[in-house]
């Protein structure tokens, strides 16, 4: 039986006839959202997840015996606009994200309850927009606890400190004259 799984989500897979949906809360500023990739709206845990279609895709998670980052990918219409202006103007990097799995029976029925599946918090966003297929997506991507583990304190932009990791390196003794932002770091 899969961790978390109970005996009657085990029952009803060995049955054959059950249909997997995600359950995924997004914590932000100005409050939760609720989203399922299921067909229609699923209410569990006091809150109603919306099976409005913008849910497009949850990723796969690895799991390893390492201590490293996990992560994965959630992808969300941006065709709804709503999902745009939230990816722009919400503070989004370390958010909660909590994703549940469960399974719906023959008759349309939640088994019993969905299980907590990944637990992490938003690294990054992007949007992706298709013109030809008029399709927009935005992505976010959620990472473990981990993330944290793998950063490093202390750095700072400026000549001084790119010197000491690369010595010869010129790359920031002109950096007051570029007119773009600098993303330091692993991404």
């Amino acid at each position: 039986m899969g961790r978390g799984m109970t005996a009657a989500v085990a029952a009803e897979i060995a049955g054959g006839a059950v249909r997997l949906f995600h359950l995924v809360e997004l914590r932000f500023d100005s409050g939760t959202q609720f989203r399922t990739d299921a067909h229609r709206d699923i209410a569990w845990g006091g809150n109603t997840y919306a099976g409005d279609g913008n849910l497009l895709s949850v990723g796969e998670v690895s799991e390893s015996v390492d201590i490293r980052t996990g992560q994965l990918r959630l992808s969300l219409s941006g065709v709804a606009q709503a999902n745009i202006a939230t990816a722009l103007s919400e503070p989004y990097t370390d958010r909660e994200v909590f994703i549940y799995r469960g399974f719906l029976d023959a008759a349309d029925n939640v088994i019993v309850n969905p299980y907590l599946h990944y637990a992490g918090r938003i690294d990054t966003f992007g949007i992706d927009e298709d013109p030809d297929q008029g399709a927009s997506t935005v992505s976010w991507t959620v990472a473990s606890h981990w993330v944290d583990f793998e950063k490093t304190g202390g750095r700072r932009t400026n000549h001084a400190d790119q010197g000491h990791l690369f010595p010869g390196d010129e790359g920031f003794a002109f950096a007051s004259q570029v007119a773009t932002d600098i993303i330091w770091g692993r991404v």
